[in-house]
């Protein structure tokens, strides 16, 4: 896997990377296994945050990565996670928080909200009023999104694309559902989704091997489709 468009590695500015050389070791193990696109998208809550605020905290740590020789050997590009909630449309600005360049807005489903018309009202809004792209993060956390497909191909039909962790196809009680939703054209791009820690070598084995055998080619289709919109 060739790039990563969900990481949590930017230090002290979330529940990722605390500090430099936390970032910077894990940022040296993901060069290691062949990651050539980072980007960096702590997470937006829109609660007690404003935009302005949240770019200068990111702003700030990423000029202290930069001094890193792992990430200056990396393309790098920033966004955010962005938290779906009611509250997100008091700020001015949502659209700063895509990835840079783009209409692409990494978006976290509420957990604990069953999905209902509600969410798909929240979507709308991104899409019709704020021409944004939502793509929804690690949609395989979902339980009422894994278990009804149906409902993963009208958001996709609305205009979200989906990303799905890499690690999560290790797991023997997801995995199935999962491959089932990336044969059916479901799945637009991969993630690590990393925080503290890179992933244990026999995880990360293990969810490629998967893939390759369920849907040979697909992990390159993500790294050509990612550079083409996310790194472009």
């Amino acid at each position: 896997m060739k790039t990563d468009i969900h990481s949590h590695l930017l230090p002290g500015i979330d529940d990722g990377a605390e500090h430099f050389d936390d970032a910077d070791r894990i940022l040296g193990k993901v060069r290691k296994d062949g990651l050539t696109h980072l980007a960096f998208t702590p997470h937006f809550y829109p609660a007690g945050d404003s935009v302005g605020r949240f770019l200068a905290r990111r702003r700030g740590a990423a000029e202290r990565l930069s001094q890193s020789a792992h990430f200056q050997a990396l393309r790098v590009t920033y966004g955010a996670e962005v938290y779906l909630t009611e509250a997100l449309f008091n700020h001015e600005g949502i659209e700063r928080l895509a990835y840079e360049g783009t209409n692409f807005l990494l978006t976290e489903l509420e957990y604990n909200v069953p999905y209902g018309a509600g969410v798909e009202r929240k979507l709308e809004r991104l899409i019709n009023d704020l021409s944004l792209v939502p793509v929804l993060a690690h949609i395989e956390r979902f339980p009422d999104l894994l278990n009804h497909p149906e409902r993963v191909a009208y958001l996709r039909d609305m205009g979200c694309l989906c990303q799905m962790n890499l690690q999560s196809f290790a797991s023997f009680l997801k995995r199935r559902k999962m491959l089932r939703l990336v044969c059916d054209g479901m799945v637009d791009f991969l993630g690590e989704d990393l925080h503290r820690a890179p992933l244990p070598p026999d995880v990360k084995e293990k969810a490629l091997e998967e893939l390759e055998k369920a849907a040979p080619g697909f992990v390159e289709q993500c790294d050509a489709y990612a550079m083409e919109t996310v790194f472009k």
